[in-house]
């Protein structure tokens, strides 16, 4: 996860509500997602490599978070990222 070449938003953009543009690999597929931060949460965008386009995707996996997102996106993402909480969980307990 970075931030995407394409930022800072354009000005027009700002005030459309675009916050930030963040470049995602998922490790998975090597597929490389476009994502546009907004007030109200984080969608993969249209653009690609050299082609900027901040309108949503085809499969735009509309998210309230990033971690949502990245869920929606990525099925490792998903997978480990539950077994992290689980770890967490099991090593709070053993503490107690």
């Amino acid at each position: 996860i970075s931030f995407s070449g394409w930022n800072p938003p354009p000005r027009c953009r700002e005030l459309v509500g675009d916050l930030a543009y963040i470049q995602v690999n998922a490790a998975e597929s090597n597929a490389v997602f476009h994502v546009t931060a907004t007030f109200d949460g984080f969608y993969v965008n249209a653009s690609r490599h050299q082609v900027f386009n901040p309108e949503p995707s085809r499969n735009p996996f509309h998210s309230r978070t990033m971690v949502e997102l990245l869920q929606k996106i990525s099925p490792s993402f998903k997978k480990n990222f539950s077994l992290l909480f689980e770890e967490a969980a099991r090593k709070e307990k053993e503490m107690e």
